[in-house]
């Protein structure tokens, strides 16, 4: 499927991972499908490149993933875009479920407790 029609496997990566291009969370996988695909036809593989580095550093960002350099990014996707797109969806795909687990449990409160000072009385010799 990537092979032939890259711009729904990014607008489904998108969608599911909530890191479309309006930084929403909530865009659709036809808006971001249609976005790939106008931007790598205007832009070409440069385009796919950036769009790649962009969508990489969120995705990392969100799961708390070890950062890849935007450099590298920029290679996978301009030159093996389906490839760099397959890597996100199914590390998404795998990641998505325990993060949505993770966020629905709740959060134990805490507690700011301000530090305090404990001033020590010294005596000082010759005083």
């Amino acid at each position: 499927m990537t092979f032939w029609c890259p711009c729904v496997t990014y607008g489904r990566l998108t969608e599911l991972s909530g890191t479309g291009l309006l930084g929403s969370g909530k865009d659709s996988c036809l808006i971001n499908g249609c976005a790939w695909y106008w931007i790598t036809e205007l832009f070409g593989s440069v385009g796919s490149g950036v769009l790649g580095m962009i969508t990489r550093g969120r995705i990392e960002e969100k799961y708390n993933l070890r950062r890849t350099s935007p450099g590298k990014s920029f290679c996978l996707h301009c030159c093996c875009p389906c490839v760099g797109l397959v890597q996100e969806y199914k590390a998404v795909e795998e990641l998505q479920p325990r993060y949505e687990a993770a966020m629905s449990q709740p959060q134990p409160a805490v507690a700011y407790v301000a530090p305090t000072m404990e001033v020590a009385h010294q005596s000082v010799p010759g005083v």
